[in-house]
């Protein structure tokens, strides 16, 4: 079952966008309207978040939150956030770059959210 049907980390990336895109439309959002999507990080150093944040600073998103909580495995939380658009191919545009990113500088992505823009 692991190794045949269950999707991989990335797989289960795009699962997971889709099912908030899915739930933006069930509250009748049109996906048309760009807005803010913020995204959570957490990282098991303070290097390892700075390298992230060294390496995603020329793609405009700007700090919300950092704060570090040491009762966690990955104490340095982060939350950044942009105007973007909200459709599916850009969620996973964006995200899965995130997601990559993470990864390399021993982070995790902890998924995003974003308002209900019904207009």
């Amino acid at each position: 079952y692991f190794e045949l049907l269950y999707p991989n980390p990335e797989q289960y990336q795009r699962i997971t966008n889709r099912q908030v895109v899915v739930n933006l439309e069930k509250h009748g959002d049109k996906l048309i309207k760009e807005r803010e999507v913020d995204h959570w990080l957490y990282f098991k150093t303070k290097d390892d978040r700075e390298n992230f944040l060294a390496k995603i600073k020329d793609e405009k998103f700007e700090i919300a939150d950092k704060e570090t909580d040491k009762t966690l495995e990955f104490p340095h939380k982060l939350r950044i956030k942009r105007v973007d658009k909200v459709d599916i191919d850009s969620v996973n545009e964006y995200a899965i770059m995130l997601w990559r990113i993470a990864n390399e500088c021993n982070g995790e992505y902890d998924g995003w959210e974003t308002s209900i823009e019904k207009d």
